[in-house]
C-alpha cells in the first residue's frame, strides 16, 4: 500500500529531529561560551 509514505514520514521526522537537536548543542554552547558557570547550573536544572 502506501509504504513510500511511510518511508518519507519517517526520515522526515528523523531529519526534523536532527535539526532540532543540533539548534539546541548550538544554542546551549553558545550560550555556555559566554557564561560557563550560570548556564551549565541552568542547564542541569532543566534536565
Amino acid at each position: 500500500m502506501g509504504h513510500t509514505d511511510l518511508k518519507k514520514d519517517i526520515t522526515r521526522s528523523q531529519d526534523a529531529l536532527m535539526m532540532s537537536s543540533m539548534s539546541v548543542a548550538i544554542d546551549w554552547a553558545l550560550r555556555r561560551s559566554r557564561m560557563p558557570w550560570m548556564n551549565t547550573q541552568r542547564f542541569q536544572k532543566q534536565l
